[in-house]
């Protein structure tokens, strides 16, 4: 009984303390294929790009009108089964609420295939090679108040990683993250049985915070 209520005053201070506020970011991302000097600077002139909502995925999309998504010059040729890889770029502009001053921002996406670096407002988060994980960032120190921020990330697909199909860009949710600075790390629960027999377990929990 004691464990139990252990367990369950830590999981009540977990959503009291350590919940955020979650916002999609999907809607309304700039697109363009194939590479562009300095598109990952805040003043890059994005306004000639595509609009596209996520997920987002340019290997099945029509190389032209009626035409397909398959290329037979595709970069990798037969391993990604002819669909078409290469660099694409997604920009994103985004605006803060005046809630959200003093409070911690992080950036998650769920699937990026592959090989993507991240930047904000012009400075790098990061790569992200693989494209079957989700990952995360801290845009706090970066983001401008009362102002629009962007969020600029270059995908590339050489396409000789499988020999499946795997499509190509954002192709999973991307959300805005914000903490209270008293809070638990995401992914920072950690519940593990040390000892288990027919009648009882024992667990630790440990928790990782900032």
């Amino acid at each position: 009984m004691k464990r139990f209520c252990r367990l369950s005053l830590l999981l009540i201070c977990w959503t009291s303390v350590g919940q955020a506020e979650i916002r999609e970011l999907n809607r309304a991302w700039r697109f363009h294929k194939g590479d562009v000097a300095r598109a990952e600077t805040q003043d890059f002139d994005d306004s000639q790009w595509r609009t596209v909502e996520l997920p987002h995925d340019w290997s099945i999309e029509d190389l032209a009108p009626g035409t397909g998504p398959l290329d037979p010059c595709a970069v990798g040729a037969a391993f990604p089964g002819y669909f078409v890889g290469g660099t694409g770029w997604y920009r994103k502009h985004f605006t803060l609420i005046p809630e959200d001053i003093g409070q911690r921002v992080l950036v998650r996406f769920d699937g990026i295939y592959m090989n993507a670096d991240v930047w904000i407002n012009g400075h790098p988060l990061g790569n992200h090679p693989y494209g079957y994980t989700a990952f995360t960032y801290e845009l706090t120190d970066y983001l401008l108040r009362g102002q629009e921020n962007v969020l600029a990330v270059q995908v590339k697909n050489e396409g000789r990683s499988t020999r499946w199909y795997t499509g190509s860009g954002i192709y999973r949710t991307v959300q805005l993250e914000i903490y209270n600075w008293v809070h638990i790390d995401p992914w920072g629960p950690l519940v593990t049985t040390s000892a288990i027999t027919s009648d009882k377990a024992q667990i630790r929990v440990r928790t990782e915070g900032g």
